[in-house]
């Protein structure tokens, strides 16, 4: 599956806010979306539609890593 250019940005901004979390301290799903609805420019269907295809893309890599691990 092809990774969009708004996906991009979510996955960006989202591994932003891991390495910085102490800093920033938000852990409220509201506030999360807010902070990667200012760091995007995307609304919040844009990324609810890019979470649920990264989610998506990792059930795919979560199985196909599984089952490597499986045949070895």
């Amino acid at each position: 599956p092809k990774i969009l250019p708004n996906d991009k940005k979510v996955i960006e901004t989202i591994l932003d806010i891991f390495k910085r979390h102490e800093e920033i301290g938000v852990y409220n799903k509201n506030l999360l979306y807010h902070l990667i609805k200012e760091r995007t420019g995307l609304q919040t269907k844009d990324i609810t539609y890019s979470l649920g295809r990264l989610k998506h893309l990792y059930k795919l890599f979560k199985i196909d890593f599984i089952n490597i691990n499986n045949e070895e």
